[in-house]
């Protein structure tokens, strides 16, 4: 089932969570700044866990809302390039002929779901990006989550 687009407001949904390794859970807390009327706004906020101020990067509505959309054209030209590549492999195998270009032709639509997939998370984004490498932001409620951690993702 597909979730709707994650609300931007002049609230910040997301929170700072702080890793604690004994327990492998987040300890969240709220995010204190309010959302700049335009463009981004870089703050500091004390975390309440570990007592270390963390950097936080936060967007306003409209620059999320530009952000999104950018986001949703890559997927859309993502898709498309993806679906005209598979075709492509398709009619050259059903050809008979086999040049040395279909295998690369064969393998690029999945690259391309893969840009798609990457971008509609992008529906989620919140504006806020925890800057500090010991500290993320999460959704509230949050636990580990090994997968998500492992690459590298941040909600902003």
């Amino acid at each position: 089932m597909r979730r709707p687009p994650s609300p931007i407001g002049p609230e910040l949904r997301l929170q700072l969570a702080h890793y604690d390794h004994a327990t492998t859970r987040y300890t969240l807390q709220p995010i204190t700044t309010p959302r700049p009327e335009r463009g981004a706004l870089t703050v500091t906020q004390r975390c309440d866990v570990c007592g270390a101020d963390t950097r936080i990067k936060v967007f306003s509505v409209r620059r999320v809302r530009a952000r999104r959309g950018l986001r949703a054209i890559v997927a859309a030209l993502g898709a498309t390039v993806g679906v005209a590549l598979a075709a492509t492999s398709i009619w050259l195998f059903s050809t008979g002929e086999r040049p040395a270009s279909v295998l690369p032709l064969s393998v690029l639509p999945l690259l391309a779901v893969g840009v798609v997939l990457a971008t509609l998370r992008s529906r989620r984004e919140d504006g806020t990006k925890a800057l500090d490498k010991d500290h993320t932001v999460r959704e509230p409620g949050d636990v580990y989550d090994p997968v998500q951690d492992s690459a590298g993702i941040d909600a902003g």
